[in-house]
């Protein structure tokens, strides 16, 4: 049950019934029953760490960071509610049905078969010299497309891993000054399209995209390096410095060595992939983002320096 409370004089109670509901909805318990910390409309206890609509915690009730979506109350014909909802435990010629009319800018002004619909109950409270209205929705109204984007999002977040790295020269072996490494990532993943529809009635479907890009910081205070896709895997076959300077390759040529005064033991070279989280729906027509995922895998890079030696015509080093 959700309480809407709005203080009007009682003269003018059924004005406001004809005119639609004031306000909006309270916000679910932030701590329901269980130690969950924010739960669906269906009941289940959401896993991820997010606020409502893709916010942060700490956020302000959240923001859904690529679209707003904007709902209302307004009144439903009770014929239409009963036929959604025949088994509702009021009396049939019960007259206080409402929608919460949605958008991304807005509703529409019309009842959808998407829109969470049920019946209020007007009361007065002394204590707000006024009426409030609890709202029962029915046990058939879907959630928003946000609410499904966040169940699909909870899913697919736990299914993206940290890199594990490919690297030339392999661990274990020392780099050499100026001379190319390379880095690859081997298990990249890229979710496109992954589609979900509501479990309470399966009329909201989202599609939700996760994509990869790939950033290799060498360690050595050198800039981080934007690598084309899922990075570079050193080819023996192929020209080294030819690989390393191809646009958009995952190399980088260390200057320094390590183990020097004043130096690390080895480089710590990081490598981060970042994914970009996007989702449509269709019914309704919606779409917005979540915050960026990022994990990141570090590798020690030891990196030698090459001594030449100069050698008589004896054959004698010197």
């Amino acid at each position: 049950m959700t309480r809407i409370r709005a203080v009007v004089a009682a003269a003018v109670v059924l004005a406001v019934l004809a005119g639609g509901l004031p306000g909006s909805p309270a916000p679910a318990d932030a701590q329901a029953g269980g130690g969950c910390a924010q739960r669906d409309r269906s009941g289940k206890c959401r896993v991820d760490n997010r606020g409502p609509y893709g916010g942060t915690p700490g956020d302000a009730g959240g923001t859904e960071t690529a679209t707003s979506w904007i709902c209302t109350y307004q009144l439903l014909d009770p014929a239409v509610g009963l036929a959604r909802w025949p088994d509702v435990p009021v009396p049939p010629e019960y007259p206080f049905w409402y929608f919460e009319d949605c958008g991304t800018t807005g509703g529409n002004g019309r009842f959808d078969e998407w829109e969470e619909f049920g019946y209020f109950v007007p009361h007065f409270e002394l204590l707000f010299l006024g009426f409030a209205f609890d709202l029962f929705p029915a046990p058939t109204s879907p959630p928003s497309p946000v609410e499904v984007a966040q169940d699909l999002w909870a899913e697919v977040e736990v299914e993206l891993p940290a890199p594990e790295l490919v690297v030339s020269p392999p661990p274990g072996r020392s780099a050499i000054v100026d001379q190319p490494t390379f880095l690859a990532v081997s298990n990249w993943t890229e979710i496109d399209g992954r589609r979900e529809c509501d479990d309470v009635v399966g009329i909201v479907c989202v599609t939700l995209s996760a994509r990869p890009r790939l950033t290799f910081d060498p360690g050595d205070g050198s800039d981080p390096i934007a690598c084309a896709g899922s990075g570079t895997v050193f080819d023996p076959g192929r020209d080294p410095d030819a690989q390393a300077d191809a646009p958009g390759a995952c190399a980088h040529r260390y200057a320094r060595r390590t183990g020097a005064a004043g130096r690390p033991d080895a480089w710590t070279a990081t490598a981060t992939v970042t994914w970009e989280i996007s989702w449509t729906s269709e019914n309704p027509d919606a779409s917005g983002t979540f915050p960026d995922l990022s994990l990141s895998t570090t590798i020690d890079r030891p990196v030698d320096e090459l001594q030449g030696i100069v050698v008589d015509a004896d054959g004698g080093a010197r």
